[in-house]
């Protein structure tokens, strides 16, 4: 069934926001090829989907893990069920990059307009002046 980036974007915020953000993330310290997943759920839950897709974009060794050692050292494990995080990475991989535009017009509906996306670029300028 294929769904659309309203309905992808709910599913990825359901399953991230029931992460625990933990200060030092056992799934990254399990992470066998060194990568970050809790950057990437912590993106996710705090609705950074543009950062959280970077990240997925990053993480192209998740999709041919063998064991999911992650998954298996999630603390949420031990409450009810694992987060899905090879689930995540692979539905922000494979959503198209409009889901960026999505939510930068969701942003601009809500936070003022034109001037809140100026000052947004000016920001993203200044960070990679630095």
């Amino acid at each position: 069934m294929k769904t659309n980036l309203l309905q992808r974007k709910r599913l990825l915020t359901e399953e991230s926001n029931r992460c625990y953000l933990c200060d030092a993330p056992v799934c990254t310290k399990a992470c066998k090829p060194g990568l970050d997943p809790g950057r990437l759920l912590r993106a996710c839950k705090m609705d950074n989907l543009a950062g959280a897709i970077l990240r997925a974009y990053q993480m192209e060794a998740c999709r041919d893990c063998d064991g999911y050692p992650c998954e298996k050292a999630c603390l949420r494990g031990r409450t009810d069920r694992a987060i899905s995080i090879t689930q995540i990475v692979r539905q922000l991989q494979d959503m198209p990059n409009q889901i960026a535009v999505v939510g930068m017009v969701e942003d601009v509906k809500t936070k003022g307009g034109s001037s809140y996306v100026t000052q947004k670029v000016r920001n993203i300028a200044a960070s990679y002046q630095q």
